[in-house]
């Protein structure tokens, strides 16, 4: 079996909590590789800092909470951070130069697809001819399609871990669904939660 495709998550896609959750569910059920910078990681420890901190953590528990998201990443998913892209930073000409270190750490990790949620920002022209970008709804819908006894797996173990509040398959693609547009992907996932 060939190996799974890698694919560079952006921070946009990995900040909101559900959404990333049902990604890197994905990625343990070895649907694709999951890959990022320390950039990528920054940016999220800090959103996921103010986030801890909007919902009333002190600062030092607000960090210590971020710290551990960024941690357990790296744990689970040992191979996703990329090094030695800094040179290609400022080569591709992308429309935000903020995001220049995104598609060098695609081009660096060899991956095939970029995930976000800012599809203008990545045009095609501006990217190696082996590097597509695609949004967290398509991406979660193609890998449905592809396997979906791995994302009906993946959705399954989602919910195990989910405690405030439990939520059931079920109300997971409903979430997904209403709240990040993944539409495609829950419809192929109910269908296939309701024949096996």
């Amino acid at each position: 079996m060939a190996d799974p495709a890698r694919a560079v998550l952006d921070t946009c896609i990995l900040a909101p909590s559900r959404m990333r959750d049902f990604l890197l569910s994905l990625a343990a059920e070895s649907a694709y590789l999951p890959c990022w910078n320390r950039v990528i990681l920054a940016e999220l420890e800090y959103l996921e800092r103010k986030r801890h901190a909007a919902h009333g953590l002190e600062p030092d528990d607000a960090s210590r909470a971020a710290n551990l998201l960024i941690g357990r990443m790296g744990q689970v998913f040992p191979g996703a951070l990329v090094d030695g892209w800094e040179h290609l930073e400022g080569s591709f000409g992308l429309p935000d130069p903020a995001d220049e270190h995104v598609a060098a750490t695609a081009t660096v990790a060899r991956a095939s697809v970029i995930v976000t949620s800012n599809l203008r920002d990545f045009p095609d022209l501006a990217l190696p001819a082996a590097v597509r970008v695609e949004s967290p709804a398509a991406f979660a819908a193609r890998l449905a399609r592809r396997d979906p006894a791995s994302a009906a797996a993946a959705l399954t173990a989602m919910s195990s871990r989910l405690r405030r509040p439990p939520m059931t398959p079920t109300e997971v693609l409903d979430y997904l669904e209403t709240r990040n547009g993944f539409a495609e992907a829950a419809e192929l996932l109910r269908i296939w939660l309701t024949h096996r």
